[in-house]
């Protein structure tokens, strides 16, 4: 959504309407979205124009944030303020609300705007050009009149406050001209540090990472070519197949591949799938599975990403993406035609049947436009995405995170298949993930017998294993 189109009725730049102040709520932020605001909004630059609540998850991200911003004299220190907010008995703040308090000019009267939805702090949910972006939903953009306007301030003031019509449910608000109600979540000034936040469960869960494992990409440098009819058993034209070198396939097989750059063949995932348990221990010692993928506390990220950056394909990959990332519109035609010739020889001694099961034919030739196009539109796909950081980062080290609070939605799900998977590994005789080591360590410690946990016991000995994977990781 385009927030200068939102802001529309309520705001005209070309008229010298300013911006005094604008007060977030919302997590997951980004540079860019903040740098767009300081860019498209003309601020008065006497007041503190962006105050941003944030919760305790995305405090470190959003203060990397606005050290960027002012570095780069985007803006300054007093224009940017961000603070750290819990919700209710300490939990996550998923809530995406937006306060504009807006100057009109000539008249300085000063109007308010709120919009709220699901979109983030970011410009995946929020664009300042154009209008295509649809990942977010804007539930409610309107003005609030001068009787609202003092509950709204005071509670993105993170003021204590008793309004007349707002005793009985003061997080709840009114708004006549859509006709509906907005709850407001309840929110207070959290602590900066670590340890309040992580005294629940859920929020030590929500804090962590999530690990997603990329290994099965075998068809990079590669094109494949869908056959007509499948290959049913050895004859004349498998025999032609293997004769060349850069064409490969099975006995029974639904297409044929041609290996175009020569690094492609120096990477065998089958292998490689085969050997993993035995190079890489990542796994099996610091995630725990679960059906969102597999999950690390933020204390052992630094340790698994360092451990991940030692993988030993990684050299090897990276030179397969650069050799493909440098194709040219030239070379990838080149490579086309070449392959369309050895196609053609392939196919020049196998019998006009077994040419017209296998391939398009046009008349006694090969389809040549046909295969032109399914094999240069192919090498360009692989091409792009070798020029993508995210792509080549799965691709090079086999692995990709994010953290665990985008999925504050799930939170009930995750935190019970992270307790599971605690619980199932506690009851073999060696343990050797050191999220579970911590946690049996601390139930012997009590005296316990037997070994399921539940969250209870987590949250009450919570700084005890967190103490113990810090030691675990020195070791």
């Amino acid at each position: 959504m385009n927030i200068l189109e939102l802001l529309k009725p309520y705001y005209n730049p070309n008229n010298g309407d300013k911006v005094l102040s604008v007060r977030i709520i919302g997590p997951y932020p980004t540079k860019e979205f903040f740098k767009g605001l300081f860019n498209n909004l003309n601020f008065d630059k006497r007041c503190n124009n962006i105050i941003f609540l944030v919760d305790k998850s995305s405090y470190e991200k959003a203060e990397e944030i606005r050290e960027s911003l002012i570095a780069d004299n985007i803006c300054d220190e007093k224009q940017f303020i961000i603070k750290s907010i819990s919700g209710n008995k300490g939990r996550f703040i998923h809530s995406k609300m937006y306060y504009f308090e807006i100057q009109k000019k000539p008249s300085d009267m000063i109007y308010t705007c709120l919009i709220t939805g699901s979109g983030n702090a970011s410009t995946r949910a929020y664009s300042f050009k154009g209008n295509n972006y649809k990942n977010a939903e804007v539930n409610v953009v309107t003005t609030i009149k001068k009787p609202e306007r003092g509950f709204v301030e005071s509670y993105f003031n993170l003021e204590n406050f008793e309004l007349d019509g707002y005793q009985d449910d003061k997080y709840v608000l009114h708004i006549d001209t859509a006709d509906m109600n907005i709850h407001f979540p309840q929110i207070k000034l959290a602590d900066t540090s670590q340890k309040e936040y992580n005294s629940l469960f859920s929020n030590w869960v929500l804090n962590g990472y999530i690990y997603h494992q990329y290994i099965r990409i075998n068809d990079l440098g590669k094109v494949r070519i869908r056959l007509e009819h499948p290959i049913s058993g050895q004859n004349e034209f498998s025999e032609q197949l293997l004769k060349n070198r850069n064409f490969d396939s099975k006995i029974e097989a639904h297409s044929i591949s041609y290996t175009y750059v020569e690094a492609a063949k120096e990477i065998n995932f089958s292998n490689e799938r085969d050997n993993e348990d035995s190079k890489d221990n990542v796994k099996s010692t610091y995630l725990c599975e679960t059906s969102y993928g597999y999950w690390a506390p933020k204390e052992l990220k630094n340790i698994i990403d360092e451990k991940i950056s030692n993988n030993p394909q990684k050299n090897k990959r990276k030179k397969l993406l650069d050799d493909i990332a440098k194709l040219n519109d030239n070379s990838i035609t080149i490579l086309t035609n070449s392959i369309i010739e050895d196609l053609k020889t392939v196919i020049y001694n196998i019998e006009e049947k077994d040419k017209n099961d296998y391939f398009k034919m046009n008349g006694n030739l090969l389809d040549e436009a046909y295969y032109r196009d399914m094999i240069s539109s192919q090498i360009i796909r692989h091409n792009k995405k070798c020029q993508t950081k995210i792509f080549r980062n799965r691709y090079i080290y086999g692995y990709d995170s994010f953290n665990a609070s985008y999925l504050e939605n799930c939170i009930d799900d995750l935190t019970d298949e992270v307790l599971d998977y605690i619980n199932i590994k506690l009851t073999s005789d060696k343990v050797f993930n050191v999220v579970c080591q911590s946690v049996k360590e601390n139930i012997k410690k009590q005296g316990n017998k037997g070994y399921d946990v539940n969250e209870n016991f987590i949250e009450n000995n919570l700084d005890n294993i967190i103490q113990n994977l810090g030691e675990k990781i020195k070791n």
